[in-house]
């Protein structure tokens, strides 16, 4: 593996780790049953996910390294109000984190297992969208008001620190694959083009 894969799969499974974490509080927190149930489930799944990425490089004898960049999304999550909030900011992220993961697999000479991990991750990542989207859905077929300003508020949030992310550590970077990756994302934000304004 390439030694900024290696870093890559150390970032990842700690991402999964932090967002599982910020699940499960939530999962303790929320008052419904159906939404205890779902984020317990999605939280079991964030952090197998970081699993994945820690055994792709234990199996191959390489080191899981410590992260010390935080995610500045995740540094949001204090503010969160209620359920409804919760949902919005957890699916805005998930809707990013795929078409990541996305444009990360078209890059040339991937190592094949950190492919195979990243295409299975994907693939897993949807049931994650489709129950939340389902759910606001709902909600906003109930008439409620505030999904669509929270849309608002975290798609915005999001995509600023998301970019600021790639820019900083990807195209900016000294190492040639963490540029040509920081390329392939930037030419595929057009395709990406905020997905969670089709809740609006």
């Amino acid at each position: 593996m390439n030694p900024a894969e290696v870093y890559l799969a150390s970032r990842y499974a700690a991402a999964e780790l932090a967002g599982a974490l910020i699940l499960g509080k939530h999962a303790r927190r929320t008052k419904e049953d159906h939404l205890r149930k779902q984020l317990t489930w999605q939280c079991y799944e964030e952090a197998g996910h970081a699993c994945l990425w820690t055994k792709l490089l234990q199996d191959k004898g390489l080191p899981l390294l410590e992260i010390h960049e935080k995610n500045q999304y995740f540094e949001y999550a204090s503010e969160l109000k209620g359920d409804i909030e919760f949902l919005v900011y957890t699916h805005v992220y998930e809707l990013r984190s795929v078409f990541h993961l996305k444009q990360h697999a078209k890059l040339q000479g991937l190592d094949a297992d950190f492919k195979k991990t990243m295409l299975r991750i994907i693939r897993e990542e949807d049931g994650h969208l489709s129950w939340i989207a389902v759910h606001l859905k709902k909600l906003q077929g109930e008439g409620n008001s505030e999904i669509t300003g929270y849309l608002r508020k975290w798609g915005e949030v999001e995509d600023a620190t998301y970019l600021r992310f790639v820019k900083e550590h990807l195209v900016s970077a000294d190492d040639a694959y963490l540029r040509d990756l920081g390329n392939v994302i930037e030419n595929g934000l057009a395709s990406y083009a905020f997905e969670w304004k089709q809740l609006l």
